[in-house]
């Protein structure tokens, strides 16, 4: 066995010496164990440190491995696309030279045109109607019922400057033809009951049956206790020509 000789001063000797007893060990086996528990120490550094290398450099390996695929893939992707661009920019350029052929000429369109413009004009001249028009055929128009009119009020409006009867409770706002309203308002002078669901059995229209039911929610009609008629509230009725305020049908 190799043997190795080490010269040290006294102190270091000393001190050598004392932590050999303490271990219990002579002093060579103290020195011996110091010295290959220091050589281990290093060898195992720098095995681990070359594994951890390789490791590295294997990890590296497959990213770039990784990283070539995903390259492949999208480049032909790309080709694909560019593939499919081609075919239909000739698909387009073959529609519209299909439709450039059928294409008639230039005045024959434009006479076209105008005469289609001017049948639409007065196509659309002769459907429209004015809105107490269109009031005189519903009977009632409310705004709850109008859910695609931009301006339900304005439509309302318009109807009472035509001679509509305006209903306005906090519930609902409705235009009543005013032929219509008369009738109604006959129609419950014939009815000296107070009880609701008759007078309703009694009104064969639902409209008559919905307007009853909107004066009624909104305490604008009432059957008077002492003549057994029904009366009005005109704060939420507006005649034309208007009306009093308490006034009896």
């Amino acid at each position: 066995m190799p043997v190795i000789s080490v010269r040290v001063n006294k102190r270091v000797y000393d001190a050598l010496n004392k932590l050999a007893r303490e271990n219990g060990i002579s002093l060579y086996g103290y020195v011996k164990r110091l010295l290959e528990d220091h050589v281990n120490v290093r060898v195992s550094a720098q095995v681990s440190g070359e594994v951890s290398a390789q490791v590295s450099s294997h990890e590296v390996e497959r990213k770039l491995s990784e990283l070539t695929l995903r390259l492949d893939s999208a480049l032909k992707a790309i080709q694909a696309l560019q593939e499919s661009n081609r075919v239909l920019a000739e698909k387009l350029s073959a529609l519209e030279s299909r439709v450039n052929a059928l294409k008639p000429s230039a005045t024959t369109s434009d006479a076209t045109t105008n005469a289609i413009a001017s049948s639409s004009t007065q196509v659309d001249t002769k459907k429209r109607k004015t809105a107490i028009e269109v009031l005189r055929e519903v009977k009632v128009r409310c705004i709850s019922e109008m859910r695609s009119a931009r301006n339900p009020e304005a439509i309302i409006e318009k109807m009472k400057s035509g001679g509509a009867v305006v209903v306005r409770t906090d519930e609902d706002v409705c235009a009543v033809d005013p032929e219509y309203w008369s009738l109604f308002k006959k129609k419950l002078d014939e009815s000296k009951t107070p009880d609701d669901k008759e007078v309703l059995s009694g009104l064969k229209d639902e409209k008559m049956k919905k307007l009853f039911q909107l004066l009624r929610k909104a305490g604008a009609l009432y059957l008077d206790a002492k003549s057994k008629e029904w009366a009005y509230d005109y704060s939420f009725i507006e005649e034309p020509g208007g009306s009093e305020e308490i006034q009896r049908g």
